[in-house]
């Protein structure tokens, strides 16, 4: 798992979401709203190789600093 791609996509992501949800005037969901629901997207039994806890805990530190 390439912990910078996952980390500079979900930074891209949240950034252009926000930017998505301003032009269209509604609150946009925070980074820990959007990364509680991270384990709903990703279905963990048909990728048992991914530490998504590890992931998500690294997207907490570090995505913040990248927007």
């Amino acid at each position: 798992m390439d912990n910078l791609a996952c980390d500079t996509i979900m930074a891209a992501f949240m950034s252009q979401m926000t930017s998505e949800c301003e032009r269209a005037q509604i609150q946009p969901p925070s980074l820990a709203e959007v990364l509680e629901s991270l384990p709903l997207a990703i279905n963990s039994a048909g990728y048992p190789d991914v530490d998504l806890d590890g992931m998500i805990r690294q997207m907490r530190r570090a995505v913040p600093d990248m927007l």
